[in-house]
C-alpha cells in the first residue's frame, strides 16, 4: 500500500483472526516482560503469522518478526523494529502460534501462554460468524476429541457430539453443513474440511477448550 500507519495496520488484519492475533501478541508482551527481570529480552525473537489484506484485495500471510532493539538505561524495551515477509495466500497455510526464540534456540516453555490466549481469543473470532448453537457445536468437537501419543489431535465421532448434546443426526448434520459454510468464506480452507478437522485445528493451537462461554 502507498502509506500504511499504526492505526491502519490493525484494519488490515483479517477480521476472523484479528481476536487471536491480538490475544498472541498481548501474551507475547507479557512474555517480554517476564524476561526483563533476568534481562535475556535483549537477545528473544517474536515471530507469528498474520493474514492481512493486500494491495490487490486479497489476504495474504505475512511473517512477522519482532527484534527488540532499543532499551533504557534500566534494559527495559524501548522499541522494536517489526519486519514482514509475504509468504503465500490466505488459503494455502495453516495458522500456527507464535514462536519465541532465544539466540536461535525455540523457547517452547512459553507455547502454553499463547494457547491460553488464544482458547480466550476463540469465542470473540466465532460469535460475529456462528449462532450460540453453532459455537456449542464446535465446542463439544473441541471437549470430546483427544490427544494421541504423539501429541496429535482425534477429532470425536459425529455421534458421539450429537448424544452429548441430544440431537438427532438429522439435526447435526444439517447444523454442520451450514456451520462449514460459514467456516469456509472467513478461515483458510486448509483447516475447514468439516467441523470435525476445524475443531482439531483449534485443539492443535490452543489445546483443550475451557467452559463454553460465547461472546
Amino acid at each position: 500500500v502507498d502509506k500504511l500507519d499504526y492505526e491502519s495496520y490493525y484494519t488490515r488484519i483479517h477480521p476472523a483472526w484479528f481476536p487471536i492475533h491480538i490475544a498472541f501478541g498481548t501474551a507475547g508482551y507479557k512474555v517480554e516482560r517476564k524476561m526483563y527481570k533476568d534481562s535475556s529480552v535483549q537477545n528473544t525473537i517474536y515471530t507469528v503469522n498474520i493474514p492481512i489484506l493486500h494491495e490487490d484485495g486479497s489476504y495474504h500471510w505475512y511473517n512477522q518478526v519482532s527484534i527488540p532493539i532499543a532499551f533504557d538505561a534500566k534494559g527495559q524495551l524501548v522499541s522494536h523494529l517489526n519486519q514482514y515477509h509475504r509468504l503465500c495466500p490466505y488459503d494455502r497455510l495453516i495458522p500456527s502460534k507464535p514462536k519465541i526464540t532465544s539466540k536461535g534456540d525455540y523457547l517452547s516453555g512459553f507455547d502454553e501462554m499463547f494457547a491460553e490466549a488464544g482458547n480466550a481469543a476463540i469465542p470473540d473470532c466465532l460469535s460475529p460468524l456462528l449462532s450460540t448453537s453453532a459455537q456449542r457445536i464446535v465446542h463439544t468437537y473441541r471437549k470430546l476429541a483427544t490427544k494421541e501419543g504423539n501429541g496429535s489431535w482425534v477429532a470425536p465421532a459425529k455421534k458421539e457430539v450429537r448424544e452429548e448434546l441430544g440431537l438427532s443426526a438429522t439435526a447435526i448434520n444439517k447444523a454442520n453443513v451450514r456451520i462449514i459454510k460459514v467456516l469456509k468464506k472467513n478461515f483458510p480452507v486448509s483447516i475447514t474440511r468439516d467441523v470435525a478437522g476445524f475443531a482439531v485445528f483449534l485443539n492443535d493451537l490452543c489445546g483443550l477448550p475451557g467452559a463454553f462461554t460465547p461472546k
